[in-house]
C-alpha cells in the first residue's frame, strides 16, 4: 500500500506560481495576436468566446512549455 501524503507534501507553491506566470504570458501573447486594438473590443458580442479562447490558449501554452522543459532540462 502506498504511503499517504498530506496536501502540504504534494502542493509546491513555487511550481504553482511559475505555472501561473507562464499561463499569464501565454495568454497575453494570445491576446496580442488576436486583438484588433479597437476601442470597442470589450463591447463586442464575441467577448465571451474570445476570453474563453484566451484562457484555453494560456492553459495549453503553459502545458506545452512545462512539458517541453521537463523533457529538455537535465535531471539530477
Amino acid at each position: 500500500m502506498l504511503p499517504k501524503k498530506t496536501f502540504s507534501q504534494l502542493f509546491v507553491p513555487s511550481t504553482m506560481l511559475v505555472s501561473l506566470l507562464i499561463g499569464f504570458c501565454a495568454g497575453v501573447l494570445a491576446m496580442i495576436s488576436v486583438s484588433t486594438f479597437k476601442a470597442d473590443f470589450l463591447e463586442s458580442e464575441d467577448i465571451k468566446k474570445t476570453l474563453l479562447g484566451l484562457a484555453a490558449s494560456g492553459y495549453m501554452g503553459t502545458d506545452f512549455i512545462e512539458g517541453f522543459m521537463k523533457k529538455q532540462m537535465p535531471t539530477n
